[in-house]
């Protein structure tokens, strides 16, 4: 097993199998949707991973934590870390606020309080939760400046971080 590790965005489990009475090794992975993409150096079915980016976007602005899974196998001995993985589907969970989290955070802004949502999800699903836990408005969520990722603040394309609400992958 090679634990989930934030920078990689991904998890991975290898198993010995028995395929036609030959003994393999069965690698499979799950992680967010871009990271597993870039991993996939045989390029895999270009409309597959296209059509599985696009559905993953689309579930996230929906408010899902999408993983994508992907399997690949090679003969048991031989190195399963450099296997082909080819995309199996997406995983969407729901993953809902506490019930409290609404009023919690109106009552922050009440106490002269600027809540922020702080996550490791996609953008998407960073953006949908926050409006409806209320650190965004509708009107908020709208506006680019309010939902930033990691790698923009890395690359320093944010001016002025205080302008953010939203902190995501």
């Amino acid at each position: 097993e090679v634990p989930f590790d934030s920078a990689t965005q991904r998890m991975t489990t290898a198993h010995l199998v028995t395929r036609s009475g030959q003994r393999r090794v069965l690698v499979v992975t799950k992680g967010s949707v871009e990271a597993l993409h870039a991993q996939d150096e045989s390029g895999g079915t270009a409309e597959g991973w296209r059509s599985a980016l696009v559905r993953a976007t689309e579930l996230a602005g929906q408010g899902f934590r999408v993983l994508a899974l992907t399997a690949g196998e090679v003969p048991a001995g031989a190195d399963w870390e450099k296997v082909e993985p080819r995309l199996l589907g997406l995983v969407a969970m729901n993953d809902p606020a506490k019930p409290a989290a609404r009023s919690t955070i109106e009552d922050c802004r009440q106490a002269g309080i600027v809540p922020v949502l702080i996550t490791g999800d996609h953008p998407a699903t960073a953006r949908a939760v926050a409006v409806r836990v209320g650190v965004l408005t509708s009107d908020e969520a709208h506006r680019e400046s309010n939902v930033v990722t990691g790698p923009q603040i890395a690359a320093g394309e944010i001016a002025d971080l205080t302008i953010s609400r939203v902190f995501a992958r």
